[in-house]
């Protein structure tokens, strides 16, 4: 993607979060400018947990090979100190969270499905069989001729 415009009208901004974006859907980024200062601030616009990563390959080619260095470092560092097991554990959590939110969600559909068919399915009344839209709109309509009917609980 090409990102243009006057200054001021935060492009380095934009740039930033479609960056952070990027990485973290896993994705790598190249991002390329004419001029140095304007990788130096963007790369001041990352979030500081990031800014080891981003290797900005400036001028001066042995202060890009430095950062370049760091942001190795920082990356193995990073992968030598993940606790899998730990990972594994919080993957089977949410593993059976989803699991315990699924059935909850069939319960639930099951629930609505049921609540539907109460109002969908035709109903007996005095052994005549009709659609409950129909019976509340005679309801509605003759409203004024019924103070009360009976209705028992089941």
């Amino acid at each position: 993607m090409v990102v243009q415009g006057p200054p001021g009208t935060g492009k380095t901004h934009t740039i930033a979060n479609v960056i952070c974006h990027y990485l973290a859907l896993g994705k790598r980024v190249l991002v390329t400018s004419m001029k140095d200062p304007a990788l130096k601030v963007l790369q001041g616009q990352l979030p500081e947990s990031i800014r080891p990563l981003a290797v900005s390959l400036l001028t001066s080619e042995n202060e890009g090979l430095k950062q370049f260095e760091h942001a190795i470092k920082k990356i193995s560092s990073e992968v030598s100190s993940i606790n899998r097991d730990a990972y594994k554990k919080d993957i089977l959590m949410f593993d059976n969270q989803i699991d315990t939110i699924h059935a909850q969600l069939a319960n639930t559909d099951n629930k609505i499905t049921a609540w539907a068919r109460l109002n969908l399915d035709d109903i007996t009344i005095d052994k005549e069989t009709i659609k409950p839209i129909d019976a509340a709109t005679e309801v509605a309509q003759n409203r004024q001729l019924i103070d009360s009917f009976p209705d028992k609980l089941v």
